[in-house]
């Protein structure tokens, strides 16, 4: 009997159109939004690995990280104290079926850059060189570079005065 009246509940529902709905946990685990504060990244929520320059001496980074899903929950660790974490920050994202996904978010402090003001054209080319981050050993092996093809170059213009003046002895 209860076979029966079980047929006959899904005839009325086929024919009256209505679509029975079985409720299955959700499986989105991406994030809509993923932002820090003072810092620029560029979220896609493809993309699940980010790197920010921070201030020196700067250790705590403000997240926000908004899940597409309203049912996902979202789990924040190394925020609030960077360089605890080797300056790494996870962004676990746990769908509604317990699926997860994490985003990371790597910091590294801003190199500080040496400046010196300076009229001096040396002066001028080493502050270049220190803004490339070259070691000051190189400037000896710059210099005896340039030296070097100066001396060659002078050289070379002797030998073709020579010539020149040789061949003008014949005229």
């Amino acid at each position: 009997m209860k076979n029966k009246i079980f047929k006959i509940l899904l005839l009325v529902l086929l024919l009256c159109n209505i679509t029975p709905v079985l409720a299955l946990s959700s499986s989105n685990k991406d994030l809509s939004v993923l932002s820090v504060d003072d810092h620029e990244i560029y979220f896609h929520k493809e993309r699940t690995k980010y790197k920010i320059v921070i201030e020196k001496g700067e250790n705590e980074l403000h997240i926000t990280a908004i899940p597409e899903d309203s049912k996902a929950k979202v789990e924040i660790t190394g925020a609030d104290d960077i360089k605890a974490n080797n300056y790494k920050v996870v962004v676990k994202v746990t769908a509604e079926n317990k699926s997860t996904k994490e985003y990371i978010i790597e910091a590294e402090e801003k190199k500080e850059i040496k400046e010196i003001k300076s009229d001096n054209i040396v002066d001028q080319i080493a502050n270049w060189y220190n803004s490339l981050g070259i070691d000051n050993s190189i400037y000896i092996g710059v210099g005896v570079l340039i030296l070097g093809f100066i001396i060659i170059v002078a050289v070379i213009k002797k030998v073709k005065d020579k010539k020149i003046d040789k061949t003008m002895d014949k005229f």
